[in-house]
């Protein structure tokens, strides 16, 4: 008697739990379904977004016309136009458009979730752009007292290779032309491709020595069109700014209630000041940080909130001999507008920056997700971390070390690299890359997986162990990359940069 009770009792338990099991895949179920509807509708909004900051971005700088054709084009993509925002930043040089919606559900209302917000952004740009129609060489090495090293890895090339001094081979390389003026020894595995009429590729193994070719002349040209992007900034004079605070303690609440009434505000730290934002900041307007030592500036959000941190303006900074850290620590900080370095060093982490940065000193990025925005990021030289997102022209004097760990350096959009005296060392790790490595005077190490569409043009190249693959340019970037015409003509276009 005892027995059959007992097993009454766990039929019973069973029972219980086959009911809570079955709630449990229910719920999960009807989630699921709700969630790939909510998806639908984001990648939906996402092309609305696009559509509609391209549309917008052809009337730059005509802020009241930018404002009405975007919305108009978002509404025709079968959005509410009270659910559209469209923004204009900088000097009427670009457009952000963002539609947010609350997409009712089916299934997940037994778990007592009514909607989903789906929220989705976009913004462009309308700029001089142009293809490249002048240098032919897919990789180029100008220093004819200097090897164009391929080092033990896999290169392959849909284009030209050329060194002014000798080449050497060590892995698998694939290209349609190899060339030298000083000449050179190809391994056994070199291999020159061509194509015919319908496209199909072939392979000629090929050994021995470098076809050779005259001396090819370093483009320097690229170099005077990538300078025309930089905007040199001057500071603002003292009347400029609304108002002057001096500070030692970054938390101080009265430095808030500042920035929440002024649009333009000079801030002067005294002593060696704590770098603590513990509140969130929303400013609309340009800053001025007067500081005179190394510091973090850590911007947190409040404790359980989900603002973000946003600085809806241009920020000067002068800190001469010192390093600049702009940090983000909780729910996000997003600058909209440039940032000028006007003395001192930049480090950026985890922060996004819609805008140009230009840095007198050295910049690092580094900890988190840094996402840049821009047309260029000028400073004396440059090194990123892990989890670099950058669409920018990387402009330095000196040495530019763009690479990154396990997470690496990568581009959403266009990223070109130009050193102006110094090296570039280069690894991006599984990324694909779409623009310039260019270093007219110095060398440009390739050390990992790298997919590259464009061009690697410096005074001596050298890669090493890898697979690096370059195909022809096939965006169009910000700055000139062939000789002006006679006419000294360049088209515009709508792109979008994020």
């Amino acid at each position: 008697m005892e027995i059959k009770r007992k097993w009454k009792e766990e039929d019973g338990a069973s029972a219980v739990f086959v009911v809570l099991l079955i709630t449990v895949i229910f719920s999960i179920t009807a989630l699921a379904i709700d969630l790939g509807s909510a998806y639908s509708l984001k990648v939906k909004m996402q092309s609305a977004c696009d559509l509609a900051a391209l549309a917008g971005a052809k009337k730059l700088p005509d802020t009241c016309a930018v404002l009405a054709t975007a919305k108009e084009n978002a509404v025709k993509n079968g959005f509410d136009e009270d659910d559209v925002t469209v923004s204009v930043f900088g000097a009427a040089e670009k457009v952000q458009v963002s539609i947010k919606n609350d997409k009712p559900t089916f299934f997940a209302r037994v778990m007592g979730i009514n909607s989903l917000e789906v929220a989705c952004q976009a913004v462009a740009v309308y700029s001089e752009m142009s293809f490249d129609e002048d240098f032919e060489y897919a990789i180029f090495s100008g220093d004819n007292e200097a090897d164009l090293n391929l080092g033990w890895g896999n290169y392959q090339v849909d284009g030209r290779i050329h060194a002014n001094g000798t080449i050497t081979t060590g892995g698998y390389v694939y290209a349609d032309k190899i060339t030298s003026d000083k000449g050179g020894d190809l391994k056994y595995n070199t291999f020159i491709t061509s194509r015919d009429a319908a496209g199909e590729v072939t392979s000629e193994r090929k050994t021995g020595a470098v076809d050779h070719a005259e001396v090819v002349e370093m483009p320097y040209y690229l170099g005077e069109n990538i300078d025309a992007l930089i905007v040199e900034p001057t500071l603002p004079s003292e009347d400029y700014w609304q108002s002057t605070v001096s500070v030692s303690r970054f938390d101080d609440p009265a430095l808030f209630q500042t920035l929440k009434k002024n649009q333009k505000t000079h801030i002067k730290t005294t002593g060696t000041p704590n770098g603590y934002m513990n509140q969130t900041v929303n400013f609309e307007g340009d800053l001025y940080l007067d500081l005179n030592s190394d510091i973090n500036l850590q911007f947190f959000s409040e404790w359980g909130s989900d603002e973000t941190n946003v600085i809806n303006g241009d920020i000067y900074i002068t800190n001469a001999g010192h390093t600049t850290g702009l940090v983000n620590y909780g729910g996000g900080l997003t600058i909209n507008g440039n940032i000028y370095v006007m003395s001192g060093n930049l480090a950026l982490a985890n922060a996004a920056v819609n805008g140009n940065i230009y840095c007198a000193g050295n910049m690092t990025t580094d900890g988190g997700l840094t996402e840049i925005r821009a047309k260029y990021v000028y400073a004396n030289s440059l090194k990123t971390g892990n989890s670099t997102d950058i669409s920018a022209t990387i402009i330095t004097e000196y040495d530019a070390e763009v690479m990154g760990g396990s997470n690496g350096v990568y581009s959403s959009s266009t990223l070109s690299v130009y050193s102006r005296h110094g090296n570039i060392k280069f690894g991006t790790n599984y990324s694909d890359i779409h623009g310039y490595i260019f270093a007219p005077y110095g060398d440009i190490n390739i050390v990992a997986n790298n997919e590259i569409y464009g061009k690697i043009i410096g005074n001596t190249v050298s890669m090493q162990s890898g697979n690096v693959k370059v195909h022809p340019l096939d965006k169009e970037l910000d700055f000139e990359i062939k000789k002006k015409s006679p006419s000294g003509e360049a088209k515009r276009k709508a792109r979008l940069i994020q």
